[in-house]
Order: structure tokens, then sequence, then C-alpha cells
């Protein structure tokens, strides 16, 4: 999350983590919604670089993306996950 400097990129990637939780229907720590939230951010940032896109020029528009790539990472992990759960 380039441009936006390091407590901009903690306030955009605490909300996108905390949004995506409630979006998910989770409930999980500051901590780990934090880490998904950068996580996606960054992610996000890298599908955009990927398609041909420049970053995104407001908060508004850098907390979307963030949230957009928190629920890919999230998706990605449940479909990798899943086959390996125990019966129930």
């Amino acid at each position: 999350m380039a441009g936006v400097g390091l407590f901009g990129a903690v306030v955009v990637g605490l909300l996108a983590g905390w949004i995506a939780d409630r979006l998910l229907g989770r409930r999980r720590s500051l901590l780990f919604d934090l880490a998904s939230g950068l996580a996606g951010g960054l992610f996000g940032d890298l599908l955009l670089g990927a398609a041909g896109v420049g970053p995104p020029a407001s908060l508004l528009s850098r907390l979307i993306v963030a949230i957009l790539g928190v629920l890919t990472i999230e998706g990605a992990a449940h479909l990798i996950r899943w086959p390996w759960r125990p019966p129930k």
C-alpha cells in the first residue's frame, strides 16, 4: 500500500480486515483483522499492478481494494483448506 504512509496503511488495513470479518460473519481479534487487512491491501495492489492499473488514489478506493483482497485471500484459503477438514 504505497503512498499512504505507515499510519494510513495501518488504519486502512484495520478497517478492511474488520469489515471483511463482518461480511464473512466472523469475530476475530483486532490483531488478526490488521494482519489480514494489510495482506489484503498488498494483494489487491499486486493484482491491480498485474492488470496494468495504477494504485488507487484515495483512501476510500484503497479501502475497497483491501477489502476485496482480504475476501479473495479468505476465499482461497477456504477452498484450499476445505477438502482436508475432518467430517462432522
